[in-house]
């Protein structure tokens, strides 16, 4: 029936993520590549897209990579999976592209859990110190600060600030 077949199908996308969490990257991309091509009407498609562009983006097939994961950003309908792609493409950018990272990071950081909330305006306030968006620095900074009285990265913010200012 077609309902096995899928349910054997989904097998290929467990076992790409089990090879991922093993290292074996390019069995993992190969299964993936397989799930994927499938189409959308698999139950993973998106999960399969998601880690398959992040693979490709940390290898030569960056923008296949990149446009995977801006799929996944505009076109599922988990906000977990959405909000994971415009994470990825904003750390991508943020190291290739810095003003083309801020609207990522930006979106990223209203849905994100705290913790990564947080990694996310650390990196938001460097890519606009270093697009020399300085009062935009500020205003993040600022706003890490308020929501973390106690952290331990407080020192680093209020230096990155006080050279936001000059």
């Amino acid at each position: 029936s077609m309902i096995a077949d899928k349910a054997i199908f989904d097998v290929h996308y467990f076992k790409a993520r089990s090879c991922e969490q093993l290292g074996q990257i390019a069995l993992a991309r190969s299964l993936l590549e397989a799930y994927v091509a499938a189409g959308n009407n698999t139950r993973w498609y998106y999960n399969a897209l998601y880690r398959l562009g992040r693979i490709l983006i940390k290898g030569q097939d960056q923008g296949e990579g990149l446009a995977m994961l801006e799929r996944v950003r505009t076109e599922s309908d988990r906000s977990a999976l959405r909000t994971g792609a415009s994470i990825q493409l904003g750390d991508y950018y943020a190291a290739t592209d810095p003003e083309r990272a801020i609207p990522y990071l930006d979106e990223a950081i209203k849905t994100a859990g705290p913790a990564k909330k947080n990694r996310l305006m650390i990196v938001l306030g460097k890519t606009c110190m270093r697009v020399k968006k300085y009062e935009r620095a500020i205003d993040v900074f600022g706003l890490y600060l308020r929501e973390n009285p106690f952290d331990a990265e407080r020192d680093e913010i209020n230096f990155l600030m006080a050279r936001a200012y000059l």
